[in-house]
């Protein structure tokens, strides 16, 4: 907790420039509106206009999806490879592991201009719903391609990793969830995506050096946590003695922060929302009862609010996508966006260099090996 809190309290200064997304005034992709993209976009739509600097037109699109289709297909050897790994192996280790077999097949790789950049990024987001499926008990991984002509993308990746079957407003909801998750610029996997790409790393090496700090980051950010702590969502009178009892120890709130109650966050405002309409739609409305009592009990006994964290994993529990597999979802959304970084700081003539600044001794003396003690 003591690391927790000096990563999160630590200095935080600008190291560079980037057109791509911000969160500093609501959130804006490429200059349009998060709040615009969602009501209407596809994920496909906003990979695109990440990567490409706009949104794609109906002949754009279809060639997209084409281009999915055609490379959904995983090499034989890379899902032998990554079956073979031990089970006890977590799924975000058979992630970054999946990246690095399909980047040794990958017939561009190494080329670092824009076009072969977007194309090795297109094989991965094809291939992604494939590669999570392997840690999943789901009927998709049996599948060699995925239409993605006649099947959208939230669609095919539901069914890699979802309990549920598809419907129209989950696939919805998870389009945006993935949206909202692209939208990531100030983490230290961006800085560490850019970093590798000023040295001249190639796509795959960024993406791993950016995959790394996000998994990395993700051991503060255990879903299981989250899970235990909701308690499955019992009723707030068996839940009351418990948090009451946290709270009096000090102990950390999982999916609460501190923050002023009137402070909005689009993007928890709009997850909410689906929340709402996932819990009808699922059976599940006396669940956002009981978040409804539960965020109010902990406002009044400490002043912290919920944090996004806490309305994903709401929204991924009425998706039927279990803890485990909460952060290797979100990292699709992280991936387009580190795909995008990386082919930005490809373009820019200035070296991405930052300066750590020494703070050691100055005069030490130097002993024979014979002279130490």
């Amino acid at each position: 907790m003591a690391r927790l809190a000096g990563l999160l309290s630590s200095h935080r200064q600008c190291v560079g420039q980037t057109s791509i997304s911000t969160l500093e005034s609501g959130v804006l992709f490429r200059g349009y509106q998060l709040v615009d993209l969602v009501e209407d976009a596809s994920f496909p739509e906003v990979a695109f206009l990440l990567m490409q600097g706009r949104l794609p037109n109906l002949e754009d699109l279809a060639d997209f999806h084409a281009i999915l289709t055609d490379e959904s297909q995983m090499d034989s050897g890379i899902i032998r490879a990554l079956d073979e790994l031990p089970i006890h192996v977590p799924i975000l280790d058979v992630i970054r592991s999946g990246i690095d077999l399909i980047s040794h097949h990958d017939p561009q790789v190494g080329q670092t201009h824009p076009e072969a950049m977007i194309a090795q990024a297109m094989r991965l987001l094809a291939q992604f719903p494939r590669l999570l499926s392997l840690r999943s008990e789901n009927t998709v991984r049996q599948q060699e391609t995925t239409d993605f002509d006649n099947e959208s993308y939230a669609s095919a990746l539901l069914s890699a990793v979802s309990i549920n079957a598809p419907t129209p407003l989950a696939e919805h909801a998870l389009e945006c969830l993935l949206i909202i998750t692209a939208a990531s610029s100030n983490e230290s996997s961006v800085l560490a995506a850019r970093l590798c790409s000023s040295s001249g790393g190639d796509l795959y090496s960024g993406l791993l050096s950016a995959y790394c700090c996000y998994q990395g980051q993700a051991h503060f950010q255990s879903w299981e946590d989250l899970a235990d702590f909701c308690g499955n969502y019992q009723p707030l009178i068996y839940q009351r003695s418990t948090l009451l009892s946290r709270i009096e120890k000090a102990e950390s709130l999982p999916g609460f922060q501190f923050r002023s109650h009137h402070e909005v966050d689009n993007r928890e405002k709009i997850l909410r929302q689906l929340c709402h309409q996932l819990a009808q739609e699922t059976n599940q409305g006396e669940v956002e009862l009981f978040v409804k009592d539960f965020e109010h009990l902990i406002w009044q006994q400490t002043k912290m609010t919920p944090t996004l964290d806490w309305t994903i994993y709401r929204l991924m529990t009425y998706l039927g996508i279990k803890p485990h597999l909460t952060t290797a979802v979100l990292a699709l959304g992280h991936l387009i966006n580190w795909t995008a970084h990386i082919m930005e700081q490809a373009t820019t003539e200035n070296t991405f260099q930052p300066m750590i600044e020494y703070c050691g001794p100055l005069s030490m003396t130097y002993e024979s090996l014979d002279a130490r003690s």
